[in-house]
């Protein structure tokens, strides 16, 4: 049986992974999350809450000793602990620098101190900024636009010099706008839902030309499980953007 550790797990993306993940017997879980605006321990299912195989700490990817001691007890890291709103970080973007970066290069130091088996980075297709060739691929360039994307992106390029400088096992996914259960609801979907609901404006931004590609978070999640469980021989070092996941980790695998 392995133990993940999952940074972030209270939130959006991670929780949803934790409660599809806590379905597997071969895998413990031990979240770790600071409990901000977003995090909420009533995003795990009761399925989740009542596994022997749960464990939930309460504390910051940037605290050393904390992540030092749980480094001792995990096989996998997956990283989703971010703060993740564009607007908020042009507004105040401390939290971003200090979660987003600093945070993650936390976590890869006492990982590459204590040499476990995988570390995955949540990255984001926000790295990307404004398409510049249409699909966009992994290859396309890194171009952040807003002080949240800059912070990850940071990050992205942090585990990609750690795979690099010190032949860890690291891999790197870029999904693109997820929906779906557990939505915080300041972001587009739940936000015109709600809005929807309480009969107020759904405000268009721009000239209303732009366009996104969305993921279903459950499809995400299936995805990241795909690569826990691929060869780590055969994929670190890979970046993966939501689209082409499965393809790529077959393609490496088999």
């Amino acid at each position: 049986m392995k133990t993940i550790l999952v940074t972030g797990g209270a939130g959006f993306i991670g929780s949803n992974f934790t409660n599809e993940l806590i379905k597997d017997p071969n895998y413990k879980i031990i979240v770790l999350d600071k409990l901000t605006y977003s995090g909420n321990l009533d995003n795990f299912s009761d399925e989740t809450k009542k596994s022997p195989r749960f464990s939930f700490v309460r504390g910051d990817i940037a605290d050393r000793a904390l992540v030092r001691k749980l480094m001792k007890k995990i096989d996998i890291v997956i990283n989703f602990a971010a703060e993740t709103h564009i607007d908020r970080s042009i507004v105040n973007y401390d939290p971003f620098v200090h979660t987003d970066f600093i945070g993650s290069y936390v976590l890869l130091d006492e990982f590459r101190k204590a040499q476990k088996e995988r570390f995955i980075q949540i990255s984001t297709s926000e790295v990307y900024g404004s398409a510049q060739i249409v699909p966009m691929t992994e290859e396309h360039p890194i171009a952040p636009q807003s002080p949240y994307a800059a912070t990850k992106a940071a990050a992205d390029r942090m585990a990609y010099a750690f795979y690099k400088t010190y032949d860890l096992p690291v891999v790197i996914v870029r999904p693109f706008n997820n929906y779906g259960p557990n939505q915080y609801p300041e972001k587009l979907i739940p936000f015109f839902i709600t809005n929807a609901w309480e009969n107020k404006p759904l405000y268009v931004y721009g000239t209303g030309k732009n366009t996104r590609d969305w993921l279903y978070v459950k499809d995400c999640v299936r995805a990241l499980k795909t690569i826990i469980e691929a060869d780590i021989k055969a994929i670190k070092g890979e970046v993966f953007k939501q689209r082409k996941v499965h393809e790529k980790i077959i393609q490496h695998t088999f």
